[in-house]
């Protein structure tokens, strides 16, 4: 049998956490039955008192019920404050009814009934650095992780914060970007289970360069690996959707979803769905959009696009730092070693060459862009219309003539007429060894004219395109394919990837 019969605990539980109930644990280890006393039960939003008298009580019976303590906590007592200690005491008293022992740390309470003859029972602390009531209200406050600090299942109560048993989210999450972490990261904030939905092929296949997106398991993948970094994989469920309601039409377990600002009138949409079949509203979470290095959004088509990376950073930017870009002496033999596939032939085979090029390239789904005049007029020849050419009216530096720049421009054929101010689109000065930095405009202009258009369009260099190539490789679309000659060796094409547009980037910011 226990030395004490009924003790008392008081607390202010603001909020209830861990170490709270390591208290209640170690208390009826001494003592057959506890009363729980509220303290500052008539204080609210005043300094630290951030929670009512009414929500504390709750989240206390929440307690009792999951740790099966209701034959041990005999009631739970509002205990006001007075400022007037002898009235505190008779309140408290009042309010508890008879008890052995006084059970806690809290010495101007502990002092208050020893005086007056009350047993006292000091535990100490259960790791104060990590809980306690002022440390978990500063993360709270802060936006930082706190949810760890008390009982998981006090996690579904509103009070601490608005928190919810099954959010449901959905995407396509191609390129899993900074904007994916945040939606989801906001979603284990507040609820307990989150349920994924990850878009099918039908939901996407309409949107911009749909032809780039991840397949399935691959954006799977990404999502899976970033839930596993954050130990929230056993608390989640990955699903496919091939339309915008997913499970939520026929589950009743959701009670939120999430939302960002593209996502938030299909939200609607569903909520609007769900009264049709019989089920509740959802809570609408709607989360802040994430800004790119450009203060424009994260999003997967411009990661597709090749704008930026999955971080959010502009490749625009990386060119923007100076007006002019030289190129050092010391990276001149670097850059003679070519970028990508070599594709064997000399000067007098180049329609060959770009037989066998374009062979190896799925043009109905790789944008092409050729990068100087001869490897262009190769590919025109041949009877393929590069998309995007960016040329100089030069071979090996020496200026066409006018005669072979209408032949140039005709593909190949003598022209009756001056073509070349027609189709000349984008003009850019560029002198050898340097970059233009207005070269990043130009393209971005040339590229959002093609796709508007579909039809060919040119970008015409004044003074040397050859180091234009790493511009082109830095803000051209995913998947596309960067084509350029290279003296002696023959066309060497480039496929556009995420780590290649980090290769480039290297080079660039090496240049003075």
């Amino acid at each position: 049998m226990k030395k004490y019969k009924v003790g008392l605990l008081i607390g202010r539980f603001q909020p209830f956490h861990k170490g709270h109930l390591w208290l209640i644990r170690h208390a009826l280890e001494s003592i057959d039955s506890l009363i729980i006393g509220i303290g500052s039960a008539n204080q609210k939003n005043q300094g630290n008192n951030f929670l009512s008298y009414d929500e504390r009580k709750e989240v206390l019976q929440t307690v009792i019920t999951n740790e099966k303590l209701q034959t041990k906590v005999l009631k739970i007592v509002p205990l006001d404050d007075f400022y007037d200690d002898e009235r505190w005491f008779q309140n408290t008293v009042k309010q508890s009814g008879k008890i052995d022992i006084i059970f806690g740390n809290n010495e101007w309470v502990n002092g208050i009934f020893e005086k007056r003859g009350y047993a006292i029972l000091r535990p100490g602390h259960f790791k104060r650095y990590l809980y306690e009531g002022e440390r978990i209200r500063k993360l709270i406050k802060e936006g930082k992780k706190w949810q760890d600090r008390i009982p998981r299942y006090l996690l579904r109560i509103a009070h601490y914060r608005i928190l919810f048993d099954n959010i449901i989210l959905g995407g396509t999450f191609d390129h899993f970007h900074i904007g994916h972490q945040k939606l989801i990261k906001r979603a284990f904030e507040q609820g307990d289970k989150v349920t994924i939905g990850i878009a099918q092929e039908n939901l996407y296949k309409n949107k911009f360069l749909a032809a780039t997106i991840e397949d399935f398991q691959t954006r799977k993948k990404s999502v899976s690996e970033f839930l596993k970094k954050n130990n929230w994989l056993s608390r989640s469920r990955l699903v496919p959707i091939s339309d915008i309601f997913g499970p939520a039409l026929t589950n009743s377990d959701f009670d939120a979803i999430i939302a960002s600002t593209a996502s938030y009138k299909n939200t609607l949409k569903v909520n609007e769905e769900r009264k049709k079949v019989g089920l509740s509203s959802l809570k609408i979470i709607k989360v802040p959009d994430v800004l790119a290095q450009d203060g424009k959004l994260v999003t997967s088509e411009r990661i597709r696009s090749g704008e930026i990376d999955r971080e959010g950073k502009s490749y625009f930017a990386i060119l923007k730092k100076k007006n002019l870009l030289v190129l050092p002496q010391e990276m001149r033999s670097e850059l003679k070693r070519p970028l990508g596939q070599v594709f064997k032939g000399g000067e007098d085979e180049l329609e060959k060459t770009a037989r066998l090029l374009l062979s190896n390239i799925k043009i109905e789904q790789n944008l092409v862009i050729a990068v100087g005049d001869i490897v262009s007029l190769a590919l025109e020849r041949i009877g393929f219309k590069p998309p995007i050419k960016i040329i100089d009216l030069r071979s090996r530096r020496k200026k066409f003539t006018p005669a072979q720049s209408r032949i140039f421009y005709s593909g190949g054929s003598p022209s009756t007429g001056s073509q070349v101010e027609k189709i000349r689109h984008f003009r850019l000065t560029n002198n050898p060894g340097t970059i233009n930095s207005g070269i990043g405009g130009i393209f971005q202009s040339t590229l959002k004219k093609y796709f508007a258009t579909k039809e060919q369009q040119v970008i015409v260099v004044n003074g040397e395109e050859d180091l234009v190539t790493l511009p082109a490789i830095l803000l051209a679309p995913l998947e596309s394919v960067v084509v350029y000659g290279q003296m002696d060796l023959g066309v060497i094409a480039v496929l556009i990837t995420e780590q290649k547009k980090k290769e480039i980037e290297a080079i660039v910011q090496r240049f003075q």
